[in-house]
């Protein structure tokens, strides 16, 4: 079944939406730590979508370039997390993570990079799949876990600026001869 808003698949949607079993919530023991783990997960797959999709437009290297510097910020990204995990103590570690967050990071690592990947026909479909998933729950929980974990206020006024713009890039740095809706529907994903 193909996952779609109108004509353009859409990201949000292809994350199934969160079911408790038994009644009970699943989320009850879940540590910061285990919150962690799960957002550097989902930073990963996005790096992993962004490489796709610059193998899926590497005849136009602009775009395909455009893409593996947004596969590399994805990466930094689980390298920030990674840090600031690494700066806890045992104690913060083994807190409770927040559940509405849990649910955001648990929905971001659901989706399927594969699937996404398949959907992608035209340069419109990525565009409009980037869209989506940079106003996702992956940016929300990052956003959270800087606000909440990281001690150093410069670290999280420089996370929290890049992060800005690394979600704005898509509007504005985005090669200029692609930017019209138009001019993307003709640009064919390969493979």
């Amino acid at each position: 079944m193909d996952v779609e808003c109108g004509t353009r698949t859409c990201w949000s949607r292809l994350t199934p939406s969160f079911r408790r079993d038994n009644g009970g919530d699943k989320m009850a023991d879940v540590t910061v730590a285990e919150l962690f783990e799960m957002a550097i997960g989902a930073e990963k797959a996005a790096e992993e979508l962004y490489h796709g999709l610059a193998a899926k437009f590497a005849h136009h290297p602009e775009v395909a370039d455009f893409w593996k510097e947004y596969a590399a910020e994805e990466n930094g990204h689980a390298q920030w997390l990674e840090r600031i995990r690494n700066g806890l103590s045992q104690d913060e570690l083994a807190a409770l993570a927040d559940p509405t967050m849990l649910r955001e990071a648990r929905a971001a690592l659901q989706v399927s990079v594969e699937r996404a990947l398949a959907q992608v026909h035209d340069l419109e479909d990525a565009y409009q799949l980037v869209g989506e998933l940079e106003n996702s729950e992956t940016n929300a929980v990052f956003d959270f876990l800087i606000t909440h974990f990281s001690s150093d206020a410069k670290t999280q006024a420089f996370l929290r600026a890049q992060l800005k713009e690394h979600i704005g890039r898509l509007m504005i740095d985005f090669p200029t001869r692609f930017r019209g809706a138009a001019m993307r529907r003709r640009v064919t994903a390969q493979g």
